[in-house]
């Protein structure tokens, strides 16, 4: 998992600290939702799942779509991190 994980995507204040000042409640990471709304292909090939997943498709019905949803969780994570990277780059 990347250590940058871009800080909160939606923060909000809801209460206040020891001094009184608003203390921001996090949410879901900038990473997170980045991964979850990165377009990517309905399917990808084959031959880049087994890389993200470091083993051929499993034999099994449930099994192979456990697998491709594995995968394709990997790849949008790889994207939000390449993004988040650039982000950094930017600064």
């Amino acid at each position: 998992m990347s250590a940058n994980d871009g800080g909160p995507a939606f923060p909000w204040e809801d209460m206040k600290d020891t001094v009184g000042e608003p203390r921001p409640t996090s949410g879901m990471s900038l990473r997170d939702w980045l991964a979850g709304t990165c377009p990517i292909p309905d399917e990808i090939p084959q031959v880049v799942a087994e890389a993200l997943m470091g083993t051929g498709l499993p034999s099994d019905t449930m099994q192979q779509l456990a697998w491709s949803l594995a995968a394709r969780s990997k790849l949008r994570f790889m994207q939000a991190d390449a993004m988040l990277a650039a982000r950094k780059e930017a600064e």
